[in-house]
């Protein structure tokens, strides 16, 4: 337990360089395979979808209704909480309605893994320090 905190520790106090690229939307492609869902969940601020970008599969959060200071705020939330857990920010898309949060995209078997999965999974065994420890690293 104390190798885990102090690998925090370490980790907070490491210097956060942000720089937030606006991308281009031309090189946001939908999945041309039918069979392939694209749709990966929604939520109170909007949805968000499979995509590809430069040929790389991405997560697109698409906002209903925020600004583009809103979807700014949360990029630089995003990018100033660097961990392995935390899908990385690609870019964002202010310029055109709906706003973009473009990230990396995670699966496990072509199903999509988060850490609500991970938390409801019964097939997930983790001990408590684990778990602990996982907790810590995303506060």
């Amino acid at each position: 337990m104390y190798l885990c905190l102090h690998q925090i520790q370490v980790f907070k106090e490491k210097p956060i360089q942000a720089h937030i690229v606006e991308i281009d939307l031309s090189l946001l492609e939908a999945p041309s395979d039918k069979d392939e869902s694209s749709y990966l969940g929604s939520g109170m601020f909007g949805s968000c979808q499979k995509m590809f970008y430069r040929g790389t599969h991405v997560a697109v959060k698409s906002f209903s209704s925020a600004t583009s200071e809103d979807v700014k705020r949360e990029a630089m939330i995003m990018m100033s909480l660097q961990h392995q857990n935390i899908p990385f920010l690609l870019g964002i898309s202010t310029e055109s309605t709906p706003k973009l949060l473009v990230m990396s995209y995670y699966d496990i078997n072509d199903k999509t893994f988060t850490m609500y999965t991970a938390l409801h999974s019964k097939s997930l065994h983790l001990s408590q320090a684990i778990w602990c420890c996982i907790t810590l690293q995303l506060a």
